[in-house]
């Protein structure tokens, strides 16, 4: 598992925050594979670059603020693998 899919795995199951998703990450492999959050947040940049994550919004230096969320690009092709 990479933390790629990780991140869009939890994403699937509603929008969070970048720490929220470190913490869930964590958790869920019993904190024997410690994230950094600036690992998460890189991740996350390249996701939504490739239109698989979309944010809500962003601040005035362009830098993304908010919830991320899995986009129509993710959730259709996970739909679409499943049938």
């Amino acid at each position: 598992m990479s933390v790629r899919h990780a991140l869009l795995a939890l994403l699937s199951e509603g929008p969070k925050y970048g720490l929220q998703l470190r913490e869930e990450f964590e958790a869920r492999t019993g904190e024997v594979w410690p994230l950094n959050v600036g690992q998460v947040y890189t991740t996350l940049q390249r996701l939504e670059r490739d239109g698989l994550v979309a944010s809500d919004g962003t601040d005035s230096e362009g830098t993304h603020r908010g919830f991320r969320r899995a986009s129509a690009n993710w959730t259709g092709g996970c739909a679409r693998r499943r049938t």
